[in-house]
């Protein structure tokens, strides 16, 4: 088993977590709200820099808390489902 938070219970800001994580010797994050964003609504970059900033840290996503793998969700908006799963999958690769 694996020591996992809620990385936006620490902070909005991911570096802060993540040297919080360190301090605390977590080595998982379920990730639900990056930078003030909701991790449904992030975009390339962000998806990008937070799997750098974990990468380096050796932080491993344990979970995506999305609303967007909600079965509501899903059924209220089909068009936004693939990039948030695309998005999802990138940060969490090899994970």
């Amino acid at each position: 088993m694996k020591l996992s938070v809620i990385s936006d219970e620490i902070s909005q800001d991911l570096e802060h977590a993540v040297r919080v994580m360190q301090e605390y010797g977590v080595t998982g994050a379920e990730l639900r709200g990056l930078w003030n964003v909701n991790i449904a609504d992030i975009d390339d970059a962000t998806a990008r820099r937070a799997k750098k900033l974990l990468d380096a840290n050796g932080i491993k996503v344990s979970s995506i808390a999305s609303p967007s793998t909600s079965v509501t969700c899903l059924r209220k908006a089909p068009k936004r489902r693939a990039p948030c799963i695309s998005r999802h999958r990138a940060i969490s690769a090899n994970r």
